[in-house]
């Protein structure tokens, strides 16, 4: 492998995908209303996920239709598929 092939793969191994993360607060009780946070990748809205008292809802950029998870379906995904992470 010539030096120029190996750095790109260094560089490439050392890239990490980073999103850009934000949230709006509701005016009014966090309890009774949903939040909402916006993801996105490279300044693109990847999609927005809603957070309540009784689910999750992700809905992917420019869709009509989400996709809901109740908070113990979501716990049991994070820990079967999810990566151990320290706080």
């Amino acid at each position: 492998m010539r030096d120029n092939e190996a750095r790109n793969v260094r560089a490439a191994k050392d890239r990490r995908m980073v999103h850009d993360v934000t949230f709006k607060l509701p005016e009014r009780q966090v309890g009774n209303s949903d939040i909402e946070i916006a993801v996105r990748e490279d300044g693109d809205l990847l999609g927005t996920l809603g957070i309540s008292k009784g689910a999750m809802l992700w809905m992917p950029a420019n869709k009509r239709i989400g996709y809901m998870l109740e908070w113990s379906t979501f716990d049991r995904l994070a820990r079967e598929h999810g990566r151990r992470h320290t706080r």
